[in-house]
């Protein structure tokens, strides 16, 4: 999951899609709703090992997370912008 916010002490967190909880071992792919335009926000991930045995039988490892980072959403009023494309 993903606790996100517009100071450190964050108060927002995105867990997945109508409670689905994403699982995949490569990828962590969250919503962050409510973004405001030109406003910068903190964030910080956490992590955890499933054992997924079956249905009815399903342990968390330990939870790690990560340290705290910042990004800022783009401004329309901005004479310039810089954006990052990962692939």
């Amino acid at each position: 999951w993903v606790e996100y916010g517009e100071t450190p002490e964050l108060g927002l967190h995105s867990t997945g899609d109508r409670g689905l909880m994403p699982l995949d071992p490569t990828l962590l792919k969250l919503r962050l709703s409510g973004l405001k335009p030109g406003t910068r926000y903190y964030y910080r991930v956490h992590a955890c090992e499933i054992d997924f045995r079956n249905a009815y039988s399903i342990q968390r490892g330990i939870v790690v997370r990560s340290e705290l980072h910042e990004f800022a959403t783009f401004d329309p009023a901005a004479t310039t912008a810089r954006i990052s494309i990962i692939n």
